[in-house]
């Protein structure tokens, strides 16, 4: 462990009973630091069933007596992190020491990989100031931003037009999904930052959900070969345009813009008030002017920070620079 608990508290791994407790916890969190819930049962689960993510060991549960979950956190393959404490129990050292268990467990995983060196992520709401501040005392330094951008969806939004030569078909995973799935890591990559995955992590993370709905998920054809895709997921309370992709050939002639109005007016019709969706803030492929065409105006930011992180000869961490 980096450093004694702050007392009165206790650590244990995360196992699947603990699911309804560290969902309620990344609730309150949420509630606390953007007014509404962003978290479900399904994206926990999709964190806790990714390749190589070892629940007993890659894990922390921090709890103060009579078993009260104040802070939970994760670590993966030495890069992916995540990290949460309780509103009502900041400002005690916790997440300090979550920070610091995290640079701890990310050194273990390198080393079991046999890799020397590794790049820890944490990402923080921006208005969150006072954990920013503590980010950068811990060594983590400015990367990027991520923007969260909605439109309303009070009233109809305007129907699509469709390319000439482009037709809109139903997603079956038995035809489309390896399709889909390339067409959307081709697009990602072309965005500085962006982490690629497998097709078992992609399925993992965006197949393999309950609240997985195949109505929603919308492909672009030309001829039987898929062009675009928009691949949404319907929060009960929101809308959610996960991915959104389109082949570099078949851009700029309105493809993008009409996949969003058809997401948007099938969320209309389900009676959502809203639909949302994730974006680089620095994307390089126009992404942020298409959502603002569509009516989407920016929400919040979350900031990415990073840290090396690094092992020297005998496997233990080496300091900064």
């Amino acid at each position: 462990m980096p450093a004694p608990l702050p007392a009165p508290l206790s650590a244990r791994s995360a196992g699947l009973d603990d699911l309804t407790a560290v969902l309620a916890l990344l609730v309150r969190c949420d509630l606390a630091e953007v007014g509404q819930v962003d978290t479900t049962a399904d994206d926990l689960l999709a964190d806790w069933r990714r390749p190589g993510l070892d629940l007993a060991a890659d894990t922390v549960l921090l709890e103060a007596p009579g078993g009260v979950l104040v802070a939970y956190a994760h670590v993966n393959a030495g890069e992916e992190s995540d990290g949460y404490v309780d509103p009502d129990w900041r400002g005690r050292g916790i997440g300090t020491w979550l920070l610091r268990w995290r640079v701890e467990r990310a050194g273990e995983q390198l080393a079991a990989a046999g890799r020397r060196e590794g790049s820890l992520q944490a990402w923080t709401n921006h208005a969150d100031e006072g954990f920013r501040h503590l980010l950068e005392r811990e060594g983590y330094a400015y990367e990027r931003s991520q923007l969260i951008m909605r439109v309303d969806l009070a009233t109809p939004p305007p129907a699509p037009v469709w390319p000439e030569g482009v037709a809109l078909r139903p997603f079956r995973p038995e035809r489309d999904a390896q399709a889909v799935y390339q067409l959307v890591q081709d697009a990602f990559a072309e965005v500085e930052g962006q982490a690629l995955r497998s097709y078992q992590q992609w399925e993992q993370f965006m197949l393999n959900r309950a609240d997985f709905d195949a109505g929603l998920w919308f492909v672009a054809v030309r001829g039987q070969a898929p062009v675009a895709t928009a691949l949404c997921f319907d929060y009960g309370s929101e809308g959610w345009v996960r991915q959104l992709a389109v082949r570099r050939r078949e851009r700029r002639q309105g493809l993008g813009l009409a996949l969003l109005r058809h997401a948007f007016g099938s969320f209309y019709l389900r009676g959502r008030p809203t639909a949302g969706l994730a974006v680089d803030a620095s994307n390089s492929t126009g992404a942020n002017r298409l959502y603002e065409r569509a009516g989407m105006r920016v929400l919040r930011r979350f900031d990415r920070y990073v840290l090396p992180v690094r092992l020297d000869a005998d496997d233990h961490l080496a300091a900064l620079p």
